[in-house]
């Protein structure tokens, strides 16, 4: 890494407004884009938000799921970007998504100019994850944003040193770790 930077943690709140899982989603886009926003007016240099955001408080089912997120990747596109180049902030801003006709926990990459640099599928998902039909990946990409060389790993991932391990060895000097889990009676848990 060339010079210090700034890193913001954005966690949106386990549960989103709205009777919908639509409307859940909407509204956590619109949060995102608030918080980010704020990350990119107190000169953050790159933004992590949380894991899944965009379906915080949604009912997942095989049957639900990709339905609802079928349009997630090109959403997130639309309204991510602008903010990354408005505020010259990398941001990583993990979703559910079908991509590639493939339901994913995906996390995606922007550059400093609102360009996507890539995107990480996660590789260890839950069974829970699997119930619905999330698919995982299978390689450990490291990109370069603002200066660093970043690799990421979605919740579980973390269970295995491994995942970190294949970071490192692919020169990630900075690992970022989205994460939302469930715990203590099923209670959402933001961490």
């Amino acid at each position: 890494m060339k010079r210090p930077f700034t890193i913001a943690a954005v966690q949106l709140p386990s549960s989103a407004p709205g009777k919908s899982n639509a409307a859940r989603q909407r509204a956590n886009f619109a949060l995102a884009e608030s918080w980010l926003n704020d990350a990119g007016k107190r000169g953050a240099t790159i933004a992590c938000i949380g894991e899944t955001f965009n379906v915080l408080g949604a009912k997942l089912t095989r049957r639900t799921a990709p339905p609802l997120v079928r349009r997630a990747l090109a959403e997130t596109l639309r309204r991510i970007a602008p903010i990354a180049r408005r505020h010259r902030m990398a941001i990583i801003a993990p979703i559910l998504a079908v991509v590639d006709r493939k339901l994913r926990n995906v996390a995606v990459v922007f550059d400093q100019k609102g360009r996507v640099v890539g995107q990480y599928h996660k590789v260890h998902c839950t069974e829970a994850e699997r119930a619905y039909g999330v698919v995982p990946g299978d390689t450990w990409p490291v990109f370069h944003i603002a200066g660093a060389r970043v690799g990421i790993q979605i919740c579980h991932d973390t269970a295995f040193p491994e995942s970190a391990r294949c970071l490192a060895m692919n020169g990630a000097e900075i690992i970022f770790w989205p994460h939302v889990m469930s715990g203590w009676g099923g209670e959402f848990m933001d961490v």
